[in-house]
């Protein structure tokens, strides 16, 4: 009996560690998030790398026919945004923001070490 118990704990702690992205979804036994297409590109590159670049965030924003401060904005919304839906259903952050050890000027965005994101 206690070995199962034990087993049942093991099981259901390492579980509840695994999110799966899965066409604009991120699947977990707590429930399901809906993402709009640039959240899912952007845990496709946490998927990818657990640490990134706040420059390479920033691409996936940058429109040639508006301002950067514009794009900063939504960047800073859209992130904000996703972490907090995440936060909300799942009980835990997702990513948190750092500055970089080799340029205090540059953010790195760190994927929480709680979570493993898979691609389904």
């Amino acid at each position: 009996l206690i070995s199962i118990i034990v087993f049942l704990w093991i099981f259901f702690k390492n579980t509840s560690r695994y999110y799966i992205l899965v066409d604009n979804e991120i699947i977990h036994t707590k429930g399901i998030l809906k993402l709009s297409e640039i959240e899912s590109v952007l845990i496709s590159l946490f998927i990818n790398k657990k640490s990134l670049a706040n420059s390479i965030i920033m691409s996936l924003f940058a429109e040639k026919s508006k301002t950067k401060d514009y794009a900063i904005k939504r960047k800073n919304k859209e992130l904000t945004s996703l972490n907090k839906r995440f936060t909300d259903l799942y009980g835990v952050t997702l990513f948190y923001n750092q500055k970089s050890k080799t340029d205090s000027r540059q953010t790195n965005y760190i994927l929480n070490q709680k979570i493993n994101l898979k691609q389904g």
